[in-house]
């Protein structure tokens, strides 16, 4: 009788054969993912956002045996048994090295001293090698290739129309109730590998497009969203400050729980204290200072509220952003700054987290053309690369914020923060 793990149909379901990788799927590594939601503080906005990186990672194999079972089927491109089998196996494992909310915490502990989720995944696949090798028709050395981004089947898991983003996408927005247009089943029937490169056909470029504006919508209407940003930025401070007086042990954390750290940031005491009962009881930061690309404040719509809206450059926004993109210590001292600066308690101002406009902005995807060979999404629908980049930088801003009781006195002083961020050009 073949073993599955069955996720309901309305998360985006199905029924999983997991025979083969389930000694694996058994290993307390693995079964951490059950404890990490997916969207972290998003659940915050969205009470439905409780899938976890487990489910995400069952649902990565899912596409992914889909993608490999597509390209032998239509290209005649044959998978030997262990290339197919490592890289199914690459994609259940893909997300194995996240910690507990995910990004926010991992960029604080690359402050300390720890590697980022995509080296922490390589360390600890070497780590389960005595496992993975009693799995049949594996290939160890491939497997460390993939993860690694040394093979070109990486790109079937990790790419804009890879396995990894074609689940997350269309779960995470069904978990939230967002409506978009991504269309897995079209996009996966035309999936092209040549040994070399992975992409799309040509035919299915419709469906290529309206995926990467799902993709685009996703991030910035819903995972950097004003609200999800702000409380990303409040639990980094905590932890942050937690890590910083010894509190926690920043390696410790890679192995913790959403609900583990919560309690470790309740201990610590202090700052790191304050930011979960700000996250608990909803007190959140709210903005006084929104930084837009110049010609884009009359995107920021702010109903009435004390936020002054301030214009830049693209050129000097980046550097800001860049700055504070280099350390997260940089970002911990101008919030440590804004605080004296405004005489306001410890652990009061947050920088919203946002990411480098490079990394929102929309990737070309190849695309395979029988007749001519690849192509690009790009080349072959003209001004869409334009079209993508204002949609990012209509939304895309800096915000600083404070505890609500201060927010009036940071806004009639946001001439000061604004002079403090222009020393960072």
């Amino acid at each position: 009788m073949v073993k599955i793990i069955r996720i309901p149909e309305s998360t985006m379901g199905y029924d999983e054969p997991i025979n083969d990788f389930q000694i694996i799927i058994d290993t307390p590594y693995f079964q951490r993912l059950r404890h990490i939601k997916q969207l972290d503080l998003v659940f915050e906005i969205y009470p439905g956002a409780t899938h976890t990186r487990f489910e995400h990672s069952i649902g990565t194999l899912h596409h992914e045996r889909n993608i490999l079972d597509r390209i032998e089927k239509n290209t005649g491109y044959i998978f030997d048994k262990e290339e197919k089998k490592t890289t199914q196996l690459a994609a259940l494992t893909h997300d194995i090295g996240h910690t507990s909310y995910s990004h926010a915490a991992e960029f604080v502990l690359m402050e300390f001293g720890e590697p980022d989720h995509d080296t922490k995944n390589v360390e600890i696949i070497k780590e389960m090698e005595d496992d993975i090798n009693n799995i049949p028709n594996i290939d160890f050395d491939l497997l460390l290739e993939i993860f690694e981004r040394k093979n070109p089947l990486y790109k079937t898991i990790w790419g804009l129309v890879g396995a990894d983003v074609l689940d997350y996408i269309t779960r995470d927005a069904n978990r939230i109730g967002r409506s978009i247009s991504t269309d897995t089943e079209r996009i996966e029937t035309y999936a092209y590998f040549d040994g070399k490169e992975y992409g799309i056909e040509t035919k299915a470029s419709g469906s290529v497009k309206e995926h990467i504006d799902s993709y685009l919508t996703m991030y910035t209407e819903e995972y950097n969203r004003k609200a999800a940003s702000f409380w990303k930025g409040i639990i980094r401070r905590g932890i942050y400050e937690a890590c910083e007086q010894g509190k926690i042990k920043p390696k410790e954390v890679w192995q913790m729980t959403d609900t583990e750290l919560e309690c470790a940031l309740i201990h610590s005491g202090g700052v790191a204290k304050k930011a979960y009962e700000k996250i608990r009881n909803r007190n959140e930061s709210k903005a006084f200072l929104t930084i837009k690309l110049e010609g884009m404040s009359s995107q920021e719509e702010t109903r009435g509220k004390p936020i002054r809206v301030f214009e830049m450059p693209e050129n000097e926004l980046m550097n800001i952003v860049s700055y504070f993109g280099e350390s997260i210590d940089n970002v911990v001292k101008f919030e440590r700054d804004v605080e004296r600066e405004l005489s306001l308690e410890p652990g009061s101002a947050t920088l919203a987290e946002m990411p480098h406009l490079s990394m929102v902005k929309a990737k070309d995807v190849p695309l395979y053309n029988m007749d001519n060979g690849w192509t690009s999404l790009f080349k072959e629908i003209n001004g869409l690369k334009e079209i993508f980049d204002m949609a990012v930088q209509r939304k895309y801003a800096l915000r600083v914020g404070v505890s609500k009781p201060y927010r009036k006195r940071a806004f009639e002083q946001s001439d000061k923060i604004i002079e403090y961020l222009k020393s960072f050009i």
